[in-house]
């Protein structure tokens, strides 16, 4: 920010500057107090001063310039070094010139022929560039993130992808870039994210940004820990590369979710069509799919030493007998299954059936989809401890894993009073207690768990994650620990 003001102020490299720095906040003050040879030295300050708020306007700075970032007041007096008449007439310059770039953005948004028939890219690009003008930082921020989140699911599915020339409306025929190209894209727009989020001047404003915002209300700190948990996720994607740094993916996954609560979900009403759950009953979209024997065979205690899993009988469907089945990938249809024995549709109910009817989990019209968890990015920290050798930090982010996604799956049921009671505590403190499921120390805990667990807690809705993780183990990779 010195810098930023510097050029603001047109201050030559060669000339030096107070610099006030202006807090209330004591932690901050004791790091730049601590800092103030290297500050000096790096922004060329004549000197530099630290100041509580009462102190500062006990004794305030006249004729100087200041920023403010956070918690955090930046004070340049340049009284003496500038023309200040003519520093005045280049900023209500530049302010006019702003002035007019937001009212002709204003303009564009606000007619339908531009609005409504433009491709959806460039009508995002110009709210981005209007919301930048508008020194709306929290709306930018959130802009960058959901511009990340497109580019990284489009990479993911089809590698290499249309990113420079992508809203270039002069052109017919584009040139495609790297998969490399585009996470490094990500990452940009990712960390750009996050210094926009954190900022609190401006226009920054949680009811203006509440009014578009669905998934966190306005509220711009969780947009943060969002920005982080996919910049933990992209980080992760590197871990067959070189390059890998488990330790930069757990750094990401600290800055992100704390609980549950901090989750990105996308809500549905149900009032028409285009409002409902996509795998609602009502949409019609997922009737005729079934369970597979491999989801199954996680949670009916195959894979995991005879555990069953009480998230079973709330997230799958029972065949008519009762009994959990899935179908086998490799027969066609049900196979030799009896009407009694083929699994219900993912609703609950036989053939299309759950019509206006309570579904199950996230198969219901009124229940939440999420975007990322905090049980999902638990077992992405759990994988890169792991892969770093901190068994202790990987057994602790797996346990809270598998029991955060307990508690999801209680919630998605209580979504639209969906059909499945809900787990007990006394039924989730057994699960967790299972030492199949949860180790007994983290010698115990393998790869193979932590990827079995994340995929259980991703099923039906995290299927680009899912894909992703089978393609970083070659699908049919051998867990060198448990064999």
């Amino acid at each position: 920010m010195v810098r930023n003001l510097r050029a603001v102020a047109g201050l030559k490299p060669s000339q030096s500057v107070p610099v006030r720095f202006v807090s209330g906040r004591g932690e901050l003050a004791a790091v730049l107090t601590a800092a103030t040879a290297d500050i000096t030295a790096l922004t060329r300050a004549e000197r530099v001063e630290v100041l509580d708020p009462a102190a500062a306007a006990a004794n305030p700075a006249t004729k100087a310039l200041a920023g403010v970032s956070g918690e955090l007041q930046v004070v340049l007096p340049i009284e003496g070094l500038v023309d200040l008449e003519a520093l005045r007439a280049r900023l209500e310059k530049d302010i006019a010139k702003a002035e007019k770039e937001i009212k002709g953005l204003a303009g564009r948004l606000a007619n339908p022929n531009f609005a409504d028939k433009a491709p959806p890219e460039v009508v995002a690009e110009c709210k981005a560039n209007l919301a930048e003008a508008e020194e709306r930082w929290d709306l930018l921020g959130v802009a960058k993130v959901l511009k990340a989140w497109g580019w990284q699911v489009t990479t993911d599915l089809h590698g290499e992808i249309i990113i420079k020339e992508a809203i270039d409306q002069s052109k017919f025929s584009f040139g495609y870039d790297s998969q490399e190209y585009a996470y490094q894209e990500i990452l940009k727009l990712l960390n750009e994210a996050i210094t926009n989020l954190q900022r609190t001047d401006g226009a920054v404003d949680q009811a203006y940004l509440a009014r578009t915002d669905k998934i966190y209300n306005g509220d711009r700190t969780k947009w943060l820990k969002l920005a982080y948990g996919m910049k933990a996720l992209c980080l992760n994607h590197y871990s067959r590369k070189a390059s890998y740094k488990p330790a930069d993916v757990i750094a990401a996954v600290n800055l992100s979710f704390s609980s549950g609560a901090d989750d990105a979900l996308l809500k549905y009403p149900g009032t028409q069509n285009d409002d409902i759950n996509f795998w609602g009953r009502t949409r019609a979209n997922f009737n005729a799919y079934r369970q597979t024997q491999f989801v199954v065979g996680l949670m009916n205690g195959t894979q995991f030493a005879g555990a069953v899993d009480p998230r079973m009988s709330r997230m799958l469907s029972p065949s008519p007998d009762g009994l959990y089945r899935g179908l086998d990938v490799n027969v066609v249809g049900f196979g030799a299954l009896t009407t009694a024995q083929q699994p219900n549709n993912v609703y609950g109910y036989a053939g299309t059936g759950g019509l206006a009817l309570p579904g199950r989990y996230i198969f219901d019209d009124k229940a939440k989809l999420p975007l990322m968890t905090y049980s999902q990015l638990q077992f992405i920290k759990a994988e890169a401890a792991y892969k770093m050798g901190d068994m202790a930090t990987a057994l602790a982010s797996y346990t809270a894993g598998v029991s955060s996604h307990i508690d999801f799956v209680n919630a998605r049921n209580l979504d639209n009073g969906q059909a499945p009671t809900q787990i007990s505590a006394a039924e989730k403190s057994a699960f967790l207690a299972t030492p199949s499921i949860i180790p007994a120390s983290p010698a115990g805990l393998s790869l193979t768990r932590i990827m079995s667990q994340k995929y259980l807690a991703q099923w039906g809705w995290g299927h680009n994650e899912i894909w992703m993780d089978m393609r970083r183990y070659n699908y049919t990779d051998v867990d060198p620990a448990s064999g």
